[in-house]
């Protein structure tokens, strides 16, 4: 019974040994290729140091989008218009990759509970998307992030894409004033900036008088919100 029972025994333990390396290997596995996923490299501390650019950004990164004037009106007003910065077959490329995206909770559940003034809303987009995050980290976005703030660098915290309900919307035309930093987890005399970038044509003329308005100066003092009615 000896010789039958020791000889079963090393082979229940080769079979588990086997399995766990097989467990081992197929997780190590997954993790390199997680590694090299555009989820990673948006999680990424080190801001994925080996990742390269899929859009040709020479002719943004060249042109000196952002200089002394648009500095100091940034500076004065907290918002300034890059009229013209990217071309609009970029733009069109972007729009049609950031639609395509498939909706998560934020835009079935969220966005009808919570947010009704939003057609679509969705957090992250550079952990999902190679070219929403190529325009975020190797295009010029960063830079004029930076030259604004006045900066050597800076850092990506979320990129988002918001699709307003425009004449659908529940809660109707009344100003909801919005400001950014009120959601982000950093101190609020912490530099920041929010570029948007506009998919749709917008405008107050147009047909539901889409513009988004800025309050001049009112970076100025985030700890009181806007005196504005109507």
């Amino acid at each position: 019974s000896v010789q039958v029972g020791f000889p079963t025994m090393m082979l229940l333990f080769s079979r588990v040994l086997a399995a766990s390396t097989a467990v081992v290997l197929v997780l190590a596995l997954s993790l390199g290729h997680l590694q090299t996923t555009t989820w990673w490299a948006g999680y990424d501390l080190q801001n994925c140091p080996n990742c390269k650019p899929i859009v040709d950004w020479s002719d943004e990164l060249s042109r000196n989008t952002v200089a002394g004037v648009q500095r100091r009106k940034f500076a004065s007003d907290g918002v300034v218009v890059l009229s013209g910065a990217i071309s609009p077959v970029k733009v069109s490329t972007l729009s049609d990759e950031v639609d395509s995206m498939v909706d998560t909770f934020m835009t079935s559940v969220l966005s009808k509970v919570v947010l009704r003034g939003y057609r679509k809303y969705e957090h992250r987009l550079d952990t999902r998307s190679e070219l929403v995050r190529d325009w975020a980290v190797h295009g010029a976005l960063a830079k004029w992030a930076a030259q604004l703030m006045d900066v050597k660098e800076a850092r990506l915290y979320n990129a988002e894409k918001i699709y307003s309900a425009g004449a659908d919307n529940p809660m109707g035309c009344n100003p909801a004033w919005h400001r950014d930093t009120v959601a982000a987890p950093f101190p609020i005399d912490a530099k920041s900036v929010t570029i948007n970038i506009y998919l749709d044509d917008i405008g107050a003329d147009g047909p539901h008088g889409d513009a988004l308005i800025f309050i001049r100066g009112s970076h100025k003092d985030l700890d009181t919100p806007p005196a504005v009615t109507g």
